[in-house]
């Protein structure tokens, strides 16, 4: 198991993890902002293991990254 990378801009204020944290399920990981050129409140965020990019939809359907 390896773990997965989790990266989010954007924000309203910082996350309040560290690297290392374990997130489960319904965890608050951060409030949605609109920082730099974006031009509304959204959650931007990035997936990836190893260094490779993982597709969030692939990510969203699985009901545990154990096996990962």
């Amino acid at each position: 198991f390896r773990r997965v990378l989790f990266r989010s801009c954007h924000l309203a204020a910082p996350p309040d993890l560290k690297a290392g944290d374990t997130v489960t399920v319904g965890d608050l990981v951060g409030i949605q902002g609109s920082t730099g050129w974006a031009t509304g409140k959204h959650l931007h965020f990035a997936l990836s293991r190893g260094g490779q990019p993982i597709d969030p939809s692939y990510a969203f359907s699985q009901t545990s990254l154990s096996d990962w």
